[in-house]
């Protein structure tokens, strides 16, 4: 059966077909989403999503070409993609900026970044937390307290320590703070 006739035969109720017209598209649309993209789950995400979309707005469809109107749907999945990324990344990048408390042009260097971020993924999962508690969510030792279930003194002589550990592992890394 050809697209057409598909597209018609879905609108008229057979939606059994739609994964016919989808097969018609997948790889195509897969290549589009890829070359924004290489990473193979957010392809798969942003293709299931175009075509879940597609479908349930087919009676937008006006005829032309459906490959192009997918690629439109898939375009604009990808946008809102990057723009989530981007903002989880201004994001990531003012929570490293934070846990030292610097001027934000003393820190435009990219590869103390990577350093800072190495050194809290080798921290343990509960020392993580006290730092996103602390820098991430803002919260104050009083607050990480009551949240840890644990004394203010903990909270405070905890961070004292974590951040200690952060600055040794950076001088290991030989990044020296900006001053």
């Amino acid at each position: 059966m050809n697209e057409e006739k598909l597209i018609k035969s879905i609108r008229q109720g057979n939606i059994d077909l739609y994964e016919d017209l989808m097969s018609l598209h997948v790889n195509e649309l897969r290549t589009f989403i890829a070359f924004s993209f290489p990473d193979k789950n957010i392809i798969n995400e942003l293709a299931q999503e175009t075509f879940l979309f597609a479908f349930n707005n087919l009676n937008q469809f006006h005829g032309g070409s459906f490959k192009a109107w997918l690629k439109a749907i898939g375009r604009n999945f990808i946008r809102r993609e990057k723009q989530q990324l981007s903002r989880l990344n201004k994001k990531k990048r003012t929570f490293l900026e934070n846990i030292f408390l610097l001027e934000t042009d003393a820190f435009n260097n990219e590869e103390r970044f990577r350093h800072l971020d190495v050194c809290l993924s080798k921290l343990k999962p509960e020392h993580q937390r006290l730092i996103h508690q602390k820098y991430q969510f803002r919260m104050s030792c009083e607050e990480i307290s009551t949240a840890n279930q644990k004394s203010l003194s903990w909270a405070k002589m905890s961070l004292v320590r974590v951040r200690q550990t952060l600055k040794d592992c950076l001088k290991k890394l030989n990044v020296e703070r900006p001053s």
